[in-house]
């Protein structure tokens, strides 16, 4: 699937220094991706699964043009990543248009640029994918809300979800359920897909949308997207 153009001859200019085990991952994870919209990545830490991720931008971007990417990372590699980015040589004037979230975004009671920034992403890499392994929590509803948000189809293709990438080193930590929930950041029913509308304001205009089945979990009485702006949301888990 598409390996045509996915040598080192495509490089660009970047990532010369890829592993040969590393190529391979991206090679391995590249058909998984295209046929189930995403996949996930789970290699024990220190075996690069930053490189692989990236080796996959640079397939893309090579690709398509302003083909663009959301890594949604934990605040304690944020810098970790603009710095391996820079270091790579894929940065903005080299054509690559990446944007780095904290996961703290999630928690945020006002809306930011950082969620026009994920709605407005080609490909989804969510790093550290099994901080979001609790699927009653706020964040997790939140995230999966937002990634049911489709970009709009081409001419007459059905809708359906945005590349998604998940890397871990531990998928599963108390149970399978863990790695359910994660599965479920792309793995999405299609009568729950949304159309991404022109206007990102229409989004928003009730707040930040959060997914019933989370609001059960925090016994909340409405419907439609949660007002942040007059009650904190804990971290809620499923009952046993």
């Amino acid at each position: 699937l598409m390996f045509g153009v996915f040598g080192y001859e495509n490089l660009q200019g970047v990532l010369q220094d890829v592993g040969h085990y590393q190529e391979e991952g991206a090679r391995r994870l590249l058909p998984k991706i295209e046929r189930f919209g995403g996949a996930i990545l789970a290699d024990s830490t220190g075996l690069g699964k930053t490189w692989v991720a990236m080796r996959l931008f640079v397939h893309y971007a090579t690709l398509y043009k302003n083909f663009k990417v959301a890594i949604i990372a934990p605040n304690q590699v944020v810098d970790n990543w603009q710095s391996e980015l820079k270091g790579c040589g894929l940065t903005s004037p080299n054509g690559y248009h990446i944007s780095v979230i904290e996961h703290g975004f999630l928690q945020q009671k006002a809306i930011s640029e950082k969620h026009r920034q994920l709605l407005a992403a080609d490909l989804v890499i969510i790093d550290e994918s099994h901080n979001f392994r609790n699927a009653a929590s706020r964040r997790s509803g939140l995230l999966r809300s937002l990634l049911k948000i489709c970009p709009a189809p081409v001419q007459d293709k059905p809708l359906k979800p945005r590349k998604t990438l998940l890397l871990t080193a531990t998928p599963i930590n108390n149970a399978l359920e863990d790695l359910r929930a994660q599965l479920a950041l792309f793995l999405m029913p299609k009568n729950e897909l949304k159309k991404l509308p022109g206007n990102f304001a229409m989004i928003f205009k009730n707040g930040l949308p959060v997914e019933d089945t989370v609001k059960d979990f925090l016994n909340l009485k409405t419907f439609g997207p949660v007002n942040l702006e007059d009650r904190g949301l804990p971290e809620v888990k499923s009952p046993d």
